[in-house]
């Protein structure tokens, strides 16, 4: 049929990570059409806009074969009510009768013929072989036929007469086929949108409903690609393309029952070539699905390289890791293309292959079909109703695989989404089963427990661990990373059952007590906080909703918050930005002890709870702590010994047990793990002296000393600083933030580029321009060819009036025609389609690895944009690339085929009926806009959804994101409701869509039946006046409907086409888009640096944040090999002194020299690769520990041993190989495989591998134990030796011993000298040390 398209992905990769999602992440499916001669021919002659205008159907990545699914086809369809269930059966009747309605109409359309004939020869005395006519009767029997001149020409007006009566006959079948059309879809999208509606809902609570076990073996990013792109696999298998499948069966059975009825000798003939073409299509279909799926992964996993290098950058940056990503990334891509090129390569040999013996079989049929005329055993009509009706049938099962492919594919993956619905967790936050007490007192009892982590279980984390702990006691866990601290609090929030042994409160066994109600007793404030995406006072309400607005304000008092808060523009309706990014971090830990805070919880955990603050604010903060503890049972989990000292026991834990216990005073006294722990931590300079003065002072000094030590830790200034925070001054309304898309980011580019984006197209592919060539070429030779089949149509037509050898002779004749056309379009189809495909793979990929180079090229401060987060340009490289392909490869080749096709069908018909022509003419554009809005529909619908579901996938992302916060919290319901809520709109305007998107369909179904009423009413009046001939009349129409299909579907490129401008422009942008600071230049000096560093008069504001000035006329100098500390309070300027140096950023004002010169002129690969950095947030990539270090070297060209050596200094080599796998252990994304003292030891040992003369540590041992903190700190004052080193740190302990410490405070140096002088001016450092105590 002229409207029969086939698509697959061209570029398949959604992710995630998909990565991902994997997911993809990012990677978006683009579909190509067939050329143009396909969809004019796959069906011989019958326009029906028809079979399968709407037939968008995408081979999809997660295609099953459907041997493999044993799930049953109902069980799909278990969402359903009783009202979906009339719908689809009512859609499915509809179906049966809409499929039916093509072989009717070859009956009527043989009888036509015959009538057609029977005028030929009363306006040609000729004879001709033919039986009774009478309207419908002739065709459905098989009389033995007569001579033609035995019975009387037709008359004008018997003539007229029947033709009347075929009009009103093809008529009646349109308004038919609009009525059940119609009806059909619309059943069908409603039921498909109830049933999904319910699905989503379903889906996501029980993903939130699983116990953390589940979450450590399913990634968060595969949870949430299940939740929207399998979803709409299974919304695509069981929406109106379901019912196409059975319109199909219908049209394929009675196409066969019509021929067989018929003839069943030429019907016979006919189905020869079927089963091998059905085959060829199967074997296209599985192969596209497999390909797609390697594909998929490929191009996903390029994703997951682009966004983990973006989210990384200052990394990258820094240790020069660019070239290393471009090539990883490349790799990818390279792989993803080509499995896409052998895919497009078997594609498009195989479609040649169905489309020659397509042709051929028309040959074979018509030769045989003349030969049956011949001898009487058939009517012309005969060889037109059963080719029509058996080919119709035939090519219906060729149409359905791709709906057929999209139902199997939503069964394989309904599977695995019902597997995840019907499984009920093991520790089930949703079971209303267990104790509820009314009172809690809090006594909270550890016999005998062991444990291990289910991801790890060769790892024994707690081994037969024994404590108690009394009603309102405060009880401190102390001991080095590893030891099983933070365990013990997953434990009690009944994350994970123990091993062995049983956990108790109150003398009931935790796991007898309700999970949901467990949970809403205790309080939690992790080492890392969680907020979520919405603003600070929604956060704090996560704790508790019906807390009042002064409530809010006390617990934010309380929590040292409610400062910072008021001093925002929004102040406490602030969106804090994805996992709460645009606060800080000790900003985020008070705002999370906020939320704990209002909970009112009986039970309190504190997991590192003031780790992330300052000085200054810990001690403030731990005072609130120290008051709402009060008449709570509390667990601290600390490195920070100070803040432990008040507890009433101490429990020091090693290898998952307790070592000892007690008191403060108790554990000094024996002087044993903890006595090591808190000497560790007061570091004082000699050790030696310290060891002679505790033994010659009696036991109660030692008690006494120790005491002032830790009570002056907790010691608060008087006069509080004013914090400065890190929050932009124009902070955008929540709505208008969190509904800030990309979409909208592509419409407020400047659009400079887009005039000569075609141009650039060109040029950019024009290495393949032998694939261009040839490709063109054979899109040309296949646009020619569908009017020139048309032709031969109107030509068998003309052979079936003639008789004995004349009629073979034409017969033989047209049928070797026939099989040249059918060579012809199979080689030209292999051109087109291979060598063009070829061609834009390869733009593609050129396009990615350019834009990503030239994004690698940016300065750090750019990807600060919100326009430019890694998260806009990941979706930008994955979606905007292959939509490029629109204009170029495929696309551009059915537009040419197109524009050929249109122009020899007009030059046909001009010449053999230009009065038919110009009123056929009228109708083409209802047949082009009839393809058009069908496609426009589709496309538009998926951009709705797209459009609709940001908040729904917001909210799913963020919350199976964080799931461990949302179930500590007890707030699954909350966000299940959130969800449900967001998901209303989407599933409201779907339903409004489904009425438009019916009527489209049905008018794209029908208008080809009110098209042959005209065409064929008017061209029999003209050849009653004698102004045409019936042979000319079936040329004509022919001609014109086969044409005006294929430009319809054509038509529906040119948004594409726009949408593909639009996106080159971008991607241009990308790649041509300058950098003040371009890593990858080769200009610039490369003096051998020694490491004097100095800042004169430097002033800077983040280029987000331009309004803030974070230094301000700053001034020092660092002698080469001495070492700087910076100290001062968060936000006062400390790290942006790194990042200026690293040329991140270049200073607003001022100069930074290194050796005397302005760092602006030396070579910026140069400078860097002189610098190691060790920071707060230690980023490792997804691959091994040994990799991972070996990176500190940018030429990545490390001998092991360096690699080891390198370990050893950091304290990592003994915990690599403790590890199963050693040095070769992947470290996971983002280095989520370890702990965050292990990843800071790893990211160490990356710094000192590259031997730098300048070393930055910013807060580098911040995330370590004290054990291992003292251990990493010599190593890290033995790597200072002979380099210059600027060091960040709160904890004033580690900087005592450097050369000058600089106290910073709103962006300028207020003190400057070593310890001891600025303990002598008593000033702010003097206040800092005296609240920490060294």
């Amino acid at each position: 049929m002229p409207s029969e398209t086939y698509t697959v992905d061209q570029d398949v990769g959604k992710s995630k990570f998909n990565n991902n999602k994997i997911h993809q992440k990012h990677e978006f499916a683009e579909e190509i059409d067939l050329p143009s001669i396909i969809s004019a021919s796959i069906h011989s002659g019958l326009s029906n806009s028809t079979l399968n205008l709407n037939n968008r159907s995408t081979v999809k990545p997660e295609c099953k074969s459907v041997s493999e699914v044993k799930f049953g086809i109902l069980r799909i369809f278990r969402y359903a009510d009783i009202w979906d269930m009339i719908l689809m059966i009512i859609g499915t009747i509809m179906s049966l009768a809409t499929g039916a309605s093509l072989p009717i109409l070859a009956m009527i359309f043989g009888n036509m013929t015959n009538t057609f004939i029977r005028q030929t020869s009363a306006l040609n005395p000729i004879t001709a072989t033919t039986s009774d006519y009478s309207v419908l009767r002739p065709t459905l029997s098989n009389e033995t036929t007569t001579k033609f001149d035995s019975i009387p020409p037709l008359s004008p007006e018997e003539f007229n007469s029947y033709m009347t009566q075929f009009a009103l006959y093809y008529l009646y079948i349109g308004i038919a086929v609009l009525i059940s059309a119609y009806i059909q879809t619309w059943c069908w999208e409603m039921a498909c949108e109830r049933q999904v509606y319910r699905l989503r809902n379903v889906f996501f609570s029980q993903i939130i409903r699983q116990d953390i076990t589940w979450f450590d073996t399913n990634q968060s990013n595969d949870l949430t690609s299940k939740l929207f792109d399998d979803l709409e696999r299974v919304r695509e298998g069981i929406s109106s393309k379901f019912s196409m499948l059975t319109q199909y069966v219908s049209t394929f059975i009675s196409g066969l029952l019509v021929g067989f009825y018929i003839s069943t000798k030429l019907t016979g003939i006919l189905l020869l070539v079927g089963p091998i073409i059905i085959g060829i299509m199967g074997f296209l279909s599985l192969n596209a699905s497999k390909a797609c799926h390697r594909e998929q992964i490929k191009y996903a996993e390029a994703g997951s390289i682009a966004e983990e290098v973006f989210t990384s950058i200052r990394t990258v940056a820094a240790f020069g890791l660019e070239k290393q990503g471009i090539s990883r990334y490349v790799a990818a891509l390279d792989k993803g293309r080509n499995i896409a090129t052998k895919r497009y390569r078997v594609f498009s040999i195989g479609l040649g292959t169905v489309f020659m013996l397509m042709y051929i079989g028309y040959g074979i049929a018509f030769y045989y079909g003349a030969n049956l005329v011949s001898i009487g055993e058939a009517t012309p009509g005969t060889v037109f109703t059963v080719f029509f009706s058996v080919m119709a049938g035939s090519f219906s099962i060729g149409s359905a695989l791709p709906y057929l492919n999209s139902v199997s594919t939503a069964i394989g993956v309904a599977r695995n989404l019902y597997g995840i619905i019907d499984r009920v967790p093991k520790i089930d936050s949703y079971s209303k089963k267990g104790l509820k007490p009314r009172k809690v007192i809090g006594k909270i009892e550890v016999r005998n427990v062991d444990f291990r982590y289910p991801s790890r279980p060769a790892v024994k984390v707690l081994n037969n661990l024994n404590f108690t702990i009394k009603p309102g006691q405060t009880v401190a866990l102390v001991g080095s990373s590893g030891a099983g601290k933070s365990t013990i609090v997953g434990l009690l929030l009944r994350f994970y059952d123990p091993e062995a042994g049983q956990i108790y409160l109150d003398s009931i066994k935790l796991t007898d007590l309700n999970v949901h109600w467990l949970r809403d007793q205790i309080g939690v404030v992790s080492q890392e906080p969680i907020l979520f995406g919405v603003s600070i006072a929604d956060n704090i309400r996560y704790g508790r909703e019906d807390i009042t607005h002064d409530e809010l304000i006390e617990a934010s008092i309380q929590a040292n918050a409610h400062d910072f808060i008021k001093e925002l523009p929004n102040g406490y309706n602030t969106y804090v930005g994805d996992r709460g990014c645009q606060l800080s971090g000790g900003q985020k830990q008070r705002i999370s002890i906020a939320r704990a805070l209002v909970r009112d919880p009986k039970i309190l955990l504190l997991d590192e709870a003031t780790s992330a603050l300052d000085s200054q604010s810990e001690g403030i903060v731990q005072d609130a702590l120290d008051r709402v503890m009060k008449g709570r049972t509390t667990i601290i989990v600390a490195h920070r010994l100070s803040t432990i000292k008040n507890a009433d026991v101490i429990h020091a834990m090693k290898d998952g047990k307790i070592y000892e216990s007690g008191t403060h005073t108790e554990l000094m006294d024996k002087k044993g793990l903890y006595y090591k722990l808190v000497v560790t931590q007061t570091n004082i300079c000699n050790e030696e002296k310290e060891e002679k003065n505790l033994r010659e002072e009696d036991k109660t000094d030692d008690y006494e000393n120790s005491e002032e030590i830790l009570e002056d830790c907790l010691e608060c200034e008087e006069e509080d600083l004013k914090e400065i925070t890190d929050i932009p001054e124009e902070l955008l309304k929540l709505n208008k933030i969190r509904k800030m898309s990309i979409i909208q980011f592509h419409n407020n580019c400047v659009k400079k580029n887009s005039k000569y984006c075609m141009w650039k197209l060109i040029k950019f592919n024009s290495p393949e321009w032998a694939f261009l060539l040839f490709g063109c070429i054979g899109c040309i030779v296949n646009g020619g060819l569908v009017p020139i089949y048309a032709y031969f149509y109107g030509q068998v037509f003309e052979s079936l009036t003639l008789k004995g050898e004349e009629l073979k002779r034409e017969a033989r004749f047209w049928s070797f025609m026939f099989v040249l056309l059918g060579i012809t379009a199979g080689l030209t189809i292999v051109c087109q389609t291979w060598l063009l495909t070829f061609a834009s793979e390869k733009l593609m990929m050129r396009l990615r690895a350019m834009a990503f180079t030239n994004i690698l090229r940016q300065s750090v401060g750019w990807f600060d944009n919100k326009d430019s987060n890694p998260g806009c340009l990941t979706t930008k490289l994955a979606r905007d690339a292959p939509i490029v392909k629109a204009a170029g490869g495929m696309r551009a080749g059915q537009v040419m085929s197109a524009v050929v096709t249109l122009t020899i069908a007009i030059c046909i018909a001009l010449i053999f009926g230009w009065k038919l022509a110009i009123v056929l003419s009228l109708s083409v554009p209802l047949i082009v806009g009839a393809g058009y809005q069908q496609q426009m529909g589709l496309r538009k619908n998926q951009r709705r959804d797209a459009k609709f579901m940001d908040e729904a996938g917001r909210i799913a992302t963020e919350s199976v994101q964080n799931v461990r916060t949302v179930q500590s919290l007890g707030k699954e319901e909350k966000f299940v409701e959130l969800y449900h809520k967001s998901l209303k709109v989407p599933n409201k305007e779907a339903k409004k869509q489904a009425y438009i998107y019916a009527a489209l369909f049905a008018l794209s179904q029908s208008i080809t039946y009110i098209l042959y009423s005209v065409a064929f009413k008017y061209g029999s009046y003209l050849v009653l006046h004698g102004e045409m001939t019936p042979s000319a009349v079936y040329r004509v129409f022919f001609a014109l409907s086969f044409s005006a299909h294929s430009v319809g579907h054509t038509m529906a490129f040119l948004q594409d086409y726009a949408k593909a401008k639009h996106s080159a422009s971008l991607i241009f942008q990308l790649i041509e888009k300058p950098t003040e600071i371009d890593s990858q230049s080769n200009d610039g000096d490369k003096p051998e640096i020694i490491g004097k560093i100095a800042f004169k008069g430097v002033s800077f504001s983040y280029p987000s944040r331009k309004t803030k000035k974070v230094l301000n006329n700053m001034d020092f100098t660092v002698e080469p090999g001495k070492t700087l500390a910076l100290v001062g309070e968060s936000g006062c300027g400390k790290s942006t002194v790194i990042s200026l140096l690293e040329r991140f950023y270049n200073p607003s004002f001022g100069v930074i020299e290194v050796d005397g010169i302005d760092i602006r002129k030396i070579n910026i690969k140069h400078l860097r690769n002189n610098i190691g950095l060790v920071t707060q947030e230690p980023i490792l990539f997804d691959c091994t520990i040994k990799e991972n270090i070996s990176y500190g070297v940018s030429s990545n060209d490390v001998p092991f041993d360096a690699i080891v050596e390198a370990s050893k200094k950091a304290n990592a080599h003994n915990f690599i190989m403790s590890l199963p796998q050693g040095y070769d252990t992947i470290a996971g994304d983002r280095g989520t495989q370890l702990s965050g003292g292990q990843k800071q030891r790893i990211a160490i040992a990356r710094a000192l591998v590259r031997n730098p003369k300048i070393l930055l540590l910013d807060e580098a041992t911040s995330a370590l134990d004290t054990e291992s903190e003292k251990i990493v700190q010599e190593a890290l004052d033995e790597a200072r030796k002979g380099r210059t080193c600027i060091t960040i740190a709160h904890r004033l302990s580690t900087i005592q011993s450097a050369d000058y410490i600089a106290v910073v405070w709103r962006g300028q140096i207020t003190e400057l000298g070593s310890h001891e002088e600025l303990q002598k001016l008593k000033g702010c450092y003097y206040e800092l040390v005296k609240r920490q105590q060294l």
